[in-house]
């Protein structure tokens, strides 16, 4: 279906709070702050089928797979232990002004976000839906995402639960996403002169 899902711009004082870094291709955003996203997908006969797309925050890290994403014990909880909500160790929130959303456990304990029934378009022609989503923990939570890479994964499917597309978008939850996205943005841009330099070096010496 030619899934595809775009981090839709800010401007004014909202781009304090969300920042996407095109050279990372990466998401920064503050706690409890909403992003709007566009899903994007090609025409389909709503005849046929019809269109869902389940969300969730995941590690980054294959050592991590095994573990799943949860608020820690301090944004999740009261004083008295008890959970503050219904939704309380879902760290990924989303909403849409037309679609029902959907917040499920499986049965491994991964936590995921459901919107079905996507708007359907004429065949050969793309359909869109946009969608807000926020995050409720910060990536340096303790007990929660401790520091750990974490990415948004995106999954279209049909009425059976068959996946048609599938998009990734790094995440990190901070206090200072501009700060956040320059300092390794720099960080990037000085380890790929350093790679060059020593393919460079590398040629040069083969050459000899």
């Amino acid at each position: 279906q030619q899934f595809d899902v775009k981090i839709v711009e800010v401007s004014g004082k909202q781009k304090q709070n969300v920042q996407y870094s095109d050279l990372l291709k990466k998401l920064y955003i503050k706690q409890n702050h909403s992003a709007n996203i566009e899903l994007v997908y090609s025409g389909f006969s709503p005849t046929l089928c019809s269109l869902s797309v389940s969300a969730c925050l995941m590690f980054t890290c294959p050592d991590q797979a095994q573990h799943h994403v949860s608020a820690c014990y301090q944004h999740s909880r009261r004083s008295d232990g008890e959970l503050r909500d219904a939704l309380s160790e879902f760290v990924l929130r989303m909403s849409s002004d037309s679609l029902q959303v959907k917040y499920t456990t499986s049965n491994t304990g991964r936590r995921f976000v459901r919107m079905d029934n996507l708007p359907s378009t004429h065949q050969n022609k793309f359909g869109s839906t946009k969608v807000s989503i926020k995050f409720t923990d910060l990536s340096s939570c303790t007990g929660g995402i401790n520091r750990r890479d974490t990415s948004l994964v995106l999954v279209l499917t049909d009425r059976s639960g068959q996946p048609l597309g599938r998009r990734v978008i790094p995440v990190r939850i901070c206090t200072c996403p501009k700060r956040d996205r320059e300092k390794d943005e720099r960080e990037e841009r000085i380890s790929r002169m350093r790679h060059e330099t020593n393919v460079f070096q590398h040629n040069d010496t083969v050459t000899e």
